[in-house]
C-alpha cells in the first residue's frame, strides 16, 4: 500500500472555469523514494525508470525506442553469471560488474545501463505482459495503475533462489538485413560461453524502454553503498556528452484536465465539510485513492 496524505493535495484554483463549478484535486503521495524502503521502492522504481527513458530519449531526439545513428535501437540483453563467479556478488561486486561490462563489449554492445539481479524466481519472466498506464497530466506512471501492477505481480511471487545476472538496456548495432554482417551471432555467443561461462541472451528491441526498465527495477538487487543502476560504454557518465544529447528535460508539472491550468498545493479544512450522498470528501478520497472530480467546491482551500 502507498502512504498518502489525506489532508494535502494539488488542486486547480480556477474553479470558475470548470463546468458547474466542479473542483479537481489530486492526492499527494507520502514517499521517501528510497530503494530499500518496503513501501516506497515502488515509487523509486517508477521514478528511476523515467530517468532511464529520458537518457535514451535525449539521444534519439524522438522517443526512447527510436534508432540512433551508429547505435541502432535499444535492445534488452541478459548476461548470466557462471557459478564459479557467483561469490563475487558478495566478495567483490565491482570486479563482477567489470567482468560483465567486458563480456558486453565482446558481444558488440556499445553502451547502456545495467541492472543487477542477485536472485531469480520461477514465476518471474524476462518480460511482463502488464503495462502501467501513463498519467497524461504529468507524463509519469499513473498511481492507481502502479498499485494494481504491484498487486498482480506480488500474487505470483513465492520463492526466490540465488542466480546472479545482469539486465542491460543498451545499444548494439545489428544488421538484420544481412545476417553475415551481423556481429551479434549465435557463434559469437557460444564462443563467449565456452571461454568464460557467461551466458549472453538478446531479447531484442524494446517496445517501451520505461516499462522494461521499471519491471527490472521492481525486483532488482539493492545494497547499501552500491548503485542499482549503472551506465557503461558510450552511455557512461564520462562518454555520454560525446553523443551530443539534448539537455535534460524539465519535469512536467501536473495540469488540470478541465482547464489545463497548473495544479497548486491545497489543504483539507475540516471546518468546511463537503457532503456528497452523505459521505465526507475525506472518506471519498480514502476509498477511491484518486483525484476528486465532479464535486462542488468545499473543504479544499
Amino acid at each position: 500500500e502507498f502512504a498518502l496524505w489525506y489532508d494535502e493535495g494539488r488542486g486547480c484554483l480556477r474553479v470558475q472555469d470548470h463546468l458547474d463549478g466542479r473542483i479537481y484535486v489530486r492526492l499527494v503521495g507520502a514517499t521517501c523514494f528510497r530503494a530499500m524502503c518496503p513501501v516506497c521502492y515502488q515509487k523509486w522504481a517508477a521514478r528511476e525508470a523515467g530517468y532511464i527513458e529520458d537518457k535514451f530519449k535525449r539521444l534519439s531526439r524522438n522517443n526512447a525506442e527510436a534508432s540512433v545513428p551508429g547505435l541502432g535501437r535499444p535492445i534488452h540483453v541478459v548476461i548470466g553469471v557462471p557459478e564459479a563467479d557467483a561469490h563475487l556478488m558478495h566478495d567483490d561486486f565491482k570486479s563482477l560488474r567489470a567482468k560483465v561490462y567486458a563480456i558486453a563489449k565482446r558481444a558488440r554492445v556499445k553502451g547502456g545501463c545495467a541492472i543487477f539481479h542477485p536472485y531469480a524466481n520461477e514465476k518471474m519472466h524476462e518480460e511482463t505482459p502488464e503495462k502501467i498506464l501513463i498519467d497524461k497530466s504529468t507524463g509519469d506512471f499513473a498511481l492507481e495503475s502502479l498499485r494494481d501492477y504491484y498487486a498482480k505481480m506480488d500474487r505470483h511471487v513465492r520463492f526466490w533462489y540465488v542466480r546472479p545476472h545482469f539486465h542491460l538496456i543498451c545499444y548494439a548495432p545489428r544488421d538484420y538485413d544481412n545476417p553475415e554482417n551481423d556481429p551479434f551471432t549465435p557463434e559469437l555467443i557460444e564462443a563467449i560461453y565456452e571461454e568464460t561461462g557467461y551466458i549472453v541472451k538478446n531479447l531484442g528491441v524494446r517496445d517501451s524502454v520505461r516499462n522494461t526498465a521499471h519491471y527490472q527495477l521492481s525486483h532488482s538487487g539493492v545494497k547499501k553503498g552500491v548503485q542499482t543502476v549503472t551506465w557503461f560504454g558510450a552511455l557512461s557518465n564520462r562518454n555520454y556528452h560525446k553523443l551530443n544529447p539534448l539537455p535534460k528535460f524539465k519535469p512536467r508539472r501536473p495540469e488540470c484536465p478541465e482547464c489545463e491550468a497548473e495544479l497548486q498545493p491545497v489543504l483539507w479544512d475540516p471546518d468546511l465539510p463537503l457532503i456528497l450522498s452523505g459521505d465526507p470528501l475525506r472518506r471519498l478520497l480514502r476509498d477511491t485513492l484518486r483525484a476528486a472530480t465532479g464535486l462542488t467546491r468545499g473543504g479544499w482551500r
